[in-house]
């Protein structure tokens, strides 16, 4: 790959290479100057530099539930939603999938889902299975060959039992025989 060579500051003969690090994929790579002879100077190979492309971090962020009560046997749905952005750029990343995960209780990753329009990962995920309490969740970003990893703050919700309702028959006694009931 080229780059390009500054100008030297007034009263030095000393020039600058330059490089677009974007040019490069994550790793060491070693590099090498080579200068071209002219008028005024003869050609050169500079010593070997290594230089390491870091990857960018990730922010796992605005992770989203909704309801944030559900009843059980109700058939309610979660909506999870998470945002995952390149930290340096502040741009969201597609094609990317976010795992979301059960903090308090098994630990169990409950849900997975690919970001899209602007880095926005978004699925539901059903509780039934789940005992009546208050529950928390993460949503995680595993380091890939492009991005390091990074995880949400907790996010609660609550399962409740479901709502019950009793009624009873209403029983009518009639004077005179004790026998004598009538139900409605």
């Amino acid at each position: 790959m080229e780059g390009s060579c500054s100008e030297p500051p007034a009263g030095s003969n000393t020039k600058q290479a330059m490089i677009n690090a974007a040019d490069y994929a994550v790793g060491d790579h070693t590099l090498v100057v080579k200068s071209s002879a002219n008028a005024d100077y003869e050609a050169k190979t500079s010593e070997e530099v290594t230089f390491t492309i870091q990857k960018p971090t990730t922010g796992t962020t605005n992770l989203v539930l909704s309801p944030v009560d559900v009843r059980k046997g109700k058939l309610d749905t979660i909506t999870l939603s998470a945002e995952l952005t390149d930290v340096t750029r502040s741009e969201g990343l597609d094609g990317k999938d976010v795992d979301f995960y059960l903090v308090n209780a098994s630990g169990e990753k409950v849900e997975t889902a690919t970001t899209a329009n602007g880095g926005k990962a978004e699925t539901t995920y059903d509780p039934s299975s789940l005992d009546t309490a208050q529950y928390k969740v993460k949503a995680f970003f595993e380091e890939d060959k492009d991005y390091l990893g990074s995880e949400s703050n907790a996010e609660s919700f609550t399962v409740h039992n479901p709502e019950t309702s009793v009624s009873a028959p209403t029983v009518q006694i009639k004077h005179g025989d004790p026998n004598e009931t009538s139900r409605t």
